[in-house]
């Protein structure tokens, strides 16, 4: 349930020679309660009955796809919608999505250099050794974007900063 609540996107999945048109307009606000979600009516068995009385008796569902898993009837339609909402949703701007398994590698050298910075200014230590963890996540974050890091950068830091004496 928790993860319902915090999905953007629902695939609601039934059989359609089961379900009424009322028994999934119910599960289908049930399960977007405050309206944040895309919910998607999936209708499966499709080859079990004619497909036209079954559409017309979900003919007022929104976001409905009428499939048959077992014939692979449009399975290729469903993955169409879904590629479509997902290029044309954004993301909350809670979440970042890593792909890479690369990037996500940087990224994490990456944050921890930028702890062992933290730990440094609050341990005092020398700016040589500073300026070395501030390298080192800066060469990290080179990998992803493929711009190389420079000495004008950490000038620019230390000079905004009294990092120590």
């Amino acid at each position: 349930r928790q993860k319902i609540e915090q999905s953007q996107l629902i695939l609601y999945l039934f059989d359609a020679n089961v379900e009424t048109e009322a028994s999934v307009r119910s599960a289908l606000e049930a399960l977007n309660k405050e309206g944040q979600s895309t919910v998607i009516a999936v209708l499966n068995k499709m080859d079990l009955s004619s497909g036209e009385d079954v559409k017309s008796s979900f003919k007022k569902l929104e976001n409905a796809v009428f499939i048959s898993a077992k014939q692979g009837e449009n399975i290729e339609g469903l993955k169409q919608m879904l590629v479509g909402l997902a290029a044309y949703k954004e993301l909350d701007s809670n979440q970042t999505v890593v792909t890479n398994i690369r990037h996500y590698e940087a990224l994490s050298k990456s944050l921890e250099a930028v702890r062992e910075v933290s730990k440094s200014i609050e341990d005092q230590i020398g700016t040589e050794l500073l300026a070395q963890h501030i390298r080192s996540a800066l060469a990290h974050l080179g990998e992803i974007t493929g711009e190389v890091t420079n000495d004008e950068i950490l000038g620019n830091i230390f000079s905004r900063f009294c990092i120590g004496k």
